[in-house]
């Protein structure tokens, strides 16, 4: 509901909060009546830069929850692919850009594969984030 993620706190906020490094994309204003219209897309606000991170590059065995040291966190984001997804959508409130780089739509996890991993950095700080599940609510589509 808020579109925005403060990472330093772990909370919700306002998709233009001053404390967010994440922000959701929103919807597609172009979606058929009917049809689901939340991209389900991220992008790095407030100068937050995010990259796709594949943590198994970190060794032999590494995983999301075995990453445990702010090196081994920079070192994914060092190592991290930039976000290649679509951001060519009409502009819906609070998303005035279409040229912003943006994730690929988040998928979640799913028995044949992990949750989505993001290496995010803003200032010195880095964060390591993962997307397990996505919650698409009954009846949201447009209409």
């Amino acid at each position: 509901m808020n579109g925005g993620l403060d990472l330093d706190n772990g909370t919700a906020v306002a998709f233009n909060s001053g404390e967010a490094e994440l922000q959701d994309e929103g919807i597609n204003l172009n979606a058929s009546p009917g049809t689901e219209n939340w991209r389900a897309q991220i992008s790095g606000v407030n100068d937050a830069e995010v990259r796709l991170a594949d943590v198994s590059m970190l060794g032999d065995g590494v995983t999301f929850v075995t990453v445990n040291t702010q090196e081994m966190i920079q070192m994914a984001f060092d190592q991290g692919s930039a976000l290649d997804g679509n951001d060519d959508f009409p502009n819906a409130d609070g998303d005035l850009s279409a040229d912003e780089e943006v994730s690929q739509p988040i998928l979640g996890e799913a028995m044949d594969r992990p949750g989505e991993v993001f290496a995010v950095r803003k200032g010195d700080n880095y964060y390591l984030v993962r997307f397990d599940a996505v919650n698409y609510v009954a009846a949201s589509e447009r209409r």
